[in-house]
């Protein structure tokens, strides 16, 4: 055929080449000519991909073209149950880089597997021919890592792009994903890109799916920047440094955009990676930008997206077992909460929403005040046992105290009691025990006073001791769903009169 005949031209370099006249009457016949591909084809092939036979080498690439849509005079017999995107693409290529790799710089042979290669590497642009089925975008992936030293980085990119947002969406495909991550991890060119494309979508995920997408998502996201951590954690600095950059922005023009899911998911990221790499250089400059979130936006309208990022704040204070003052903020939190003066009954979808709502009711104040206390006994309980803790806590227990006496909200203005009696219970035990200790130094001090509390079972202790065994028994009711309550108090799942 004239087309065997132009690739054995390619690699005999003793024959004549085609005159341009030749080759225009060859192509203007193939054009005219309909090739249908069967199995039998296909397997032939296959099997003789190995010998590198160049007019066999020929005829795969134009197989595959017509399984692209790209040859319209190939086509695939309709009942073929054979791809050729499946089992011809990757062994062609594997062959052609290999003999490319290999032949004599200049020479016509190697000009030919250049013209095979910029042929074949029209399948970067065809992604959709591989979405079906797992086994094609495996093909697709594999295809996307072999072609990467043969085509413009910027393609590489694109089809990195195109298959990283579609597997990471499916769970059957995001292993092939995670594999081919990892193959281009270890390619100093790509790697930064690799780790961009797997926090891009991980946040837009997020800021589609929600808590769903940061349950399933997460774990995998941090163990695959955990493998090179001496890589990834570079790109993670740069993150928070664009997150500090993002704040400041967004207090300079009034901006609401930052408080989003999408901004969540970057913070649940960052916050899991600091805890799994135990990274403690990052923490002190992280916690800084989170209370940044707490201090200098208004509670009133920001409090469940500020819950969230208190919570990672404590995740990461009891890793590290650094102190901050959570404790404070969340006690102006309460003063905000139930000094409000409730209207309507419309119920707040805490999984959903990250602003407060318009209209203030009093389903959210409760749920807010609830929320808010779990976080203070968990946010307490580090420091409940230091010697210093009845000093340091007294001023906390003031702001608690002054709702009682000054919110408009008599309902409201209750429920910071119980608190109110825990602190008041652990301070004066802690008060008492100090009268028992003698000491003749601050070293003997400190020593004398953890042997002292280590032996005895404080107020808090009985306390979270009780919550905890509560929260256990929820959790073995096992309803539809997974954990109902976790060590925050936030609701998962909300347990039914029949669960009960």
């Amino acid at each position: 055929m004239s087309k065997h005949r132009e690739i054995e031209a390619h690699y005999e370099e003793e024959e004549e080449p085609q005159l341009e006249e030749d080759i225009e009457d060859d192509e203007e016949e193939e054009m005219k000519d309909l090739v249908v591909i069967d199995e039998e084809t296909i397997d032939n092939v296959i099997g003789e991909i190995e010998t590198g036979n160049p007019t066999l080498l020929a005829q795969a690439v134009e197989i595959i073209l017509g399984s692209l849509g790209l040859k319209e005079n190939i086509i695939i017999e309709e009942d073929c149950k054979v791809n050729p995107l499946e089992v011809v693409l990757v062994p062609l290529l594997e062959k052609i880089t290999q003999m490319y790799n290999s032949s004599k710089e200049g020479s016509k042979k190697k000009e030919g597997l250049q013209r095979f290669l910029t042929d074949l590497s029209q399948t970067l642009e065809s992604f959709s021919k591989f979405k079906s089925s797992t086994n094609l975008f495996s093909s697709y992936c594999q295809c996307v890592f072999i072609m990467r030293q043969y085509v413009d980085k910027s393609d590489v990119s694109k089809a990195l792009s195109q298959l990283s947002h579609f597997g990471m969406l499916k769970k059957e495909y995001s292993s092939f994903v995670y594999e081919l991550y990892d193959q281009f991890i270890l390619e100093p060119e790509f790697a930064p890109l690799v780790y961009k494309l797997q926090y891009v979508e991980f946040t837009t995920s997020v800021g589609s799916k929600h808590d769903e997408a940061i349950e399933r998502l997460l774990p995998i996201v941090t163990s695959f920047y955990m493998k090179q951590k001496d890589l990834s954690i570079s790109y993670v600095k740069n993150l928070i440094k664009g997150l500090a950059k993002e704040i400041s922005e967004t207090m300079k023009n009034s901006s609401k955009g930052i408080f989003s899911w999408m901004t969540i998911g970057s913070l649940e990221f960052i916050t899991r990676f600091i805890i799994d790499s135990n990274e403690n250089r990052l923490v002190f400059s992280y916690i800084s930008i989170l209370f940044t979130f707490l201090k200098n936006f208004p509670i009133i309208n920001n409090l469940p997206f500020q819950i969230r990022v208190a919570i990672m704040i404590q995740n990461i204070a009891n890793h590290f077992n650094v102190f901050t003052p959570l404790l404070s903020w969340i006690a102006e939190a309460f003063q905000t909460i139930c000094s409000q003066q409730c209207k309507g009954n419309t119920k707040f979808v805490w999984e959903e929403l990250l602003a407060s709502p318009q209209l203030i009711t009093f389903e959210y104040c409760e749920t807010a005040i609830d929320r808010l206390k779990r976080l203070f006994m968990v946010s307490m309980k580090p420091d409940s046992e230091n010697i210093a803790f009845p000093e340091y806590i007294q001023m906390i227990r003031k702001k608690l105290e002054n709702i009682i006496a000054t919110s408009k909200n008599q309902k409201l203005a209750q429920k910071p009691k119980s608190l109110i009696k825990t602190l008041s219970e652990q301070q004066d035990f802690l008060v008492n025990l100090k009268k028992e200790v003698n000491w003749s130094n601050r070293g003997e001090q400190l020593r004398i006073w953890r042997e002292k509390v280590s032996e005895v079972e404080t107020p808090l202790k009985k306390t979270m001791q009780t919550e905890s065994r509560v929260i256990e028994k929820i959790n073995q009711m096992k309803p539809k769903g997974s954990v109902l309550v976790d060590e925050t108090g936030d609701t998962l799942q909300v347990a039914t009169i029949d669960d009960i």
